[in-house]
């Protein structure tokens, strides 16, 4: 549900400069990155210009786009997962919408126009417009729920790619484009998007991709600029280096310096502000507090928010100096304070952000609580959490947190500074824990694939972790579409002992086999083989483990399927035999079947090409038997009706008809039994053709 923007304007000295150009850069298409450190003012400057375009919109009937405003969606992330975009159309929407003169122009327009919406995005619109005509006076809790479900709809409608990664359904960037095209067709107001804390995002590439996707292709949107807002950190801010260097003025860094207090105007504002509300303040000159304040923001908010109030200069230096140091000084009491399983406790929650995300927050419990890879029976009990909020470490809420982001970096500085020894422990059993939770490429792993990734950028030497940590952390990146270049972490795993490495080891497959297939890319052909025989080892000594066995039967048949485009056919034959072998010990595996099912068929496939027919035909029989002991295996019949249709067409180009309608009574029988099978759809056609 979109808030108001509040209206801070009176607590914001020194940015009119920043404001008068940014105010001018909305006037133009393109992207403009406001990149600032912490606690620079970037939130409160955007959540102004904001509030400043929303509130020039004058009168719907107004002829004049240049007089009539702009329409505004905003979203600050949270370490969601990758949706950005949607969220600020969801919220350009809602605000839209939410005004009653323009939700009745976008009424009219769509009882006019209805048939007119088409495509994904057009449908989603229609959705939401439809249900608010027939809503009596619409709340905007009623708008922003028809929102939410028709961009769930259309989010939901995305095809999903069948890899080895994780996979999201986020808007995408012709989705956007069209749903932004469909309100400004309607109301004729320029477009605002403005995206807070940017640097948080869990899909920077995805998120990067799109608004290179909208520079590439700015003549196809409507008139709409972007607004990001994030720190001068990686892998953030070289995603908006290169889209500037790319785009170079269309999309442009603007760099958020300390407040400018040049002008006798700005500074007599924040001097007589700070003194009204810093009792410390009122005897002091102007030049001791533009000293202590040094142009940055934070420092006036935490003198104002102190409490008891500040009474005296010394005070004063104080606070300013944790400010500009970005620390929370109460860390250093309360923290060295609270017992071993506490300290440990609290450090989980720091080094877990996610877990302050309601949508990620039960998924992470048992962990957050000490649930370690191998159960959870060292769970502690949940009213250790009451501890911390009672000694005042974690803030009164659900989900546990402590606060502002810069609060837990404090928190996060205090273990690295003074916990060195216990830090990697710790760090080391969470990675273990997250990593034994990532059995699958699912949507419900999400919570355990971001907070390894979080870990992963943590400032610490992979010294300070074994072989099989890393690793995990390597694998974890692969999940996310990030290849990575350290091969050896994985070849190193086959020689580990160590017994928590089977908890892990469906991630670690899954890690191998997405770096196998980048090798394979990269044509780095024995970096690929040695990868499969890594998958082989982990297979070998787990060999019961149904996910380990599924990525070496998926390495197998991609690695058969290359060999031949390699002109290797001793190596595809022989690793179709190891995938006959596997299926041979593991007959009841749908995933192995399926791979071996596949590897027939393309084998077969090719057996033509190499003018042996004999051994089509045996490869053709094959397939025959393993549908005839798992005919209820749709994956084993559709390599098998495909078999029989490329053997059909080739036996009656080959001037055969007897086994040509012999095949032809097979497919027949076949498409009689299975008629909902959409392969069998598509070769009743052909044949009847």
């Amino acid at each position: 549900m979109p808030t108001e923007f509040k209206d801070n304007s009176d607590k914001l000295f020194g940015r009119e400069p920043d404001l008068i150009y940014l105010r001018q850069r909305a006037e133009i298409p393109g992207v403009t990155a406001v990149v600032a450190g912490p606690q620079m003012g970037k939130s409160w400057l955007l959540t102004e210009l904001g509030r400043q375009l929303a509130a020039t919109r004058t009168s719907v009937s107004d002829e004049s786009w240049l007089n009539r405003g702009y329409l505004v969606g905003f979203h600050e992330a949270q370490g969601e997962t990758p949706d950005l975009l949607l969220r600020a159309v969801s919220d350009l929407y809602a605000r839209w919408l939410g005004d009653s003169s323009f939700r009745e122009q976008a009424e009219a327009y769509y009882q006019q126009n209805k048939e007119h919406f088409i495509g994904r995005a057009g449908k989603a619109a229609a959705t939401i417009l439809s249900k608010l005509a027939g809503l009596a006076g619409p709340s905007i809790k009623s708008i922003t729920e028809a929102i939410a479900e028709a961009t769930k709809q259309l989010v939901d409608a995305n095809d999903q790619l069948t890899s080895g990664s994780l996979q999201f359904k986020p808007l995408q960037a012709d989705q956007a484009r069209d749903l932004l095209q469909i309100v400004h067709q309607i109301s004729r107001n320029p477009l605002i998007l403005i995206f807070d804390q940017w640097e948080k995002s869990p899909g920077i590439k995805m998120e990067g991709d799109i608004l290179d996707s909208f520079l590439r292709h700015l003549e196809d949107w409507p008139l709409c600029h972007i607004f990001v807002a994030l720190r001068k950190e990686d892998p953030a801010y070289s995603a908006i280096e290169n889209l500037c260097d790319s785009y170079p003025g269309d999309c442009e860094e603007y760099p958020l310096m300390p407040m400018h207090l040049e002008d006798e105007t700005s500074q007599n504002a924040l001097l007589e502000y700070t003194r009204t509300h810093v009792p410390a303040a009122r005897d002091l000159s102007d030049d001791v507090i533009l000293n202590e304040i040094a142009g940055y923001p934070c420092v006036v908010s935490r003198w104002v928010k102190s409490r008891p109030p500040l009474r005296t200069l010394a005070d004063l230096q104080r606070v300013a100096r944790d400010a500009h140091a970005f620390r929370y000084p109460e860390f250093k009491q309360l923290l060295p304070q609270l017992a071993p399983t506490e300290r440990r406790l609290a450090c989980r929650i720091v080094y877990l952000p996610y877990s302050a995300d309601p949508v990620y927050a039960e998924a992470l419990k048992p962990i957050v609580l000490g649930a370690s890879a191998a159960s959870n029976d060292d769970l502690l009990r949940e009213d250790s959490l009451d501890l911390l909020f009672r000694k005042g470490v974690l803030e009164q809420s659900y989900p546990p947190k402590y606060g502002h982001a810069k609060r837990s970096d404090a928190a996060r500085l205090w273990f690295q500074s003074n916990a060195s020894a216990e830090l990697p422990g710790i760090l080391s059993d969470l990675i273990l824990a997250l990593g034994s939770r990532i059995k699958s490429t699912a949507d419900e792993v999400a919570p355990y694939v971001y907070s390894l990734q979080n870990l992963g950028s943590e400032p610490l030497l992979e010294a300070q972790f074994q072989p099989m940590q890393n690793a995990v952390l390597q694998a974890n990146l692969t999940l996310l579409g990030t290849p990575t270049a350290s091969t050896d972490l994985f070849l190193r795993i086959s020689d580990c002992n160590d017994d928590r490495l089977q908890r892990v080891s469906a991630l670690l497959a899954n890690g191998l086999f997405n770096t196998l297939i980048d090798a394979k890319a990269e044509d780095n052909l024995p970096r690929r083989d040695a990868l499969l025989d890594e998958l082989r080892a982990l297979h070998g000594k787990w060999p019961d483990d149904p996910a380990v066995r599924e990525w070496l039967a998926t390495g197998l048949y991609n690695t058969l399927y290359d060999a031949k485009a390699e002109d290797n056919l001793p190596r595809r034959d022989a690793l179709l035999d190891e995938l006959r072998a596997l299926h041979g010990n593991w007959p009841d595996d749908p995933a192995v079947r399926e791979r071996l099912a596949k590897g027939l068929y393309n084998t077969l496939y090719d057996a033509k090409a190499e003018d042996n027919l004999p051994r089509r035909d045996a490869l053709l029989d094959e397939l025959r038997a393993l549908h005839g002991k798992w005919p209820d295996d749709p994956a084993v019949r559709e390599q098998l009706a495909t078999g029989l249709i490329l053997t059909f067409t080739d036996v009656t180009k080959e001037g055969n008809p007897e086994r040509a309608e012999l095949l032809r009574k097979d497919l027949t029988e076949l498409i009689s039994e299975y008629p909902e099978d959409s392969i069998m759809r598509q070769i009743k056609e052909a044949l009847e053709e």
